[in-house]
């Protein structure tokens, strides 16, 4: 990471906390943790805080609410997966539905990766 600041304004140094790199034809992101401050100019040198992770889920399950008053639910829902050959997934728990937060509340879209 290069940080390059022409030194005028208040701000003429940057706090860099890290720098994740994502390779998206494979989902794996590796995170560079620097946390301290880059003089104006400077080059710094970032190594890998880690292994590369997988930030792909093999599943992304999208629940729509109706928009209309009444159509809101405040229990539990769960999902399984049937694929061929009645194979079946493991049970999913998605969430409790809650006003508060909206979760399978009225009119609401609700996102859950697995």
């Amino acid at each position: 990471v290069t940080h390059k600041d022409s030194g005028s304004g208040v701000h003429s140094q940057w706090h860099l906390s890290e720098v994740q790199v994502l390779v998206r034809a494979t989902g794996m992101r590796t995170t560079f943790a620097h946390n301290a401050w880059v003089d104006r100019g400077a080059s710094v040198t970032i190594e890998a805080a880690g292994a590369p992770e997988s930030v792909y889920k093999d599943y992304v399950a999208t629940v729509y609410t109706h928009a209309d008053t009444s159509s809101w639910f405040d229990g539990d829902v769960s999902l399984r997966l049937e694929g061929p050959g009645s194979a079946y997934s493991h049970t999913i728990k998605l969430g409790k539905g809650d006003e508060a937060t909206k979760v399978f509340h009225t009119n609401a879209v609700n996102t859950f990766e697995f």
